[in-house]
């Protein structure tokens, strides 16, 4: 009984590897932050909005540390189910994932 218990662990374990997302895009390095590059955000679906965009970091800001972001965004035009989605990525192109 130890063992079928013991199988199913190590199965359940090694099955999750299998179904994980690729947060850094398809085969590249670039990190945009779990999913947002990768899956919602890609340079493909983006668009024109007539939304404004501020964004305060802080003046000085040291590699390999966290720091704090802040963003407020205005006049935007909302889906019909009142719903919007803001992701803030590494830089123009996503996270070169494009399908």
């Amino acid at each position: 009984m130890r063992f079928k218990v013991a199988l199913v662990l190590l199965l359940m374990i090694l099955s999750t590897t299998i179904s994980t997302a690729n947060p850094g895009g398809k085969g590249d390095d670039i990190r945009s932050r779990d999913c947002a590059g990768s899956c919602h955000a890609s340079s493909s679906s983006n668009g024109i909005s007539d939304a404004e965009l501020d964004i305060q970091y802080p003046e000085q800001v040291y590699a390999g540390l966290l720091m704090e972001i802040e963003t407020w965004v205005s006049f935007v035009e909302v889906s019909s189910n009142n719903m919007v989605g803001l992701a803030l990525l590494v830089n123009e192109e996503g996270a070169k994932d494009l399908p």
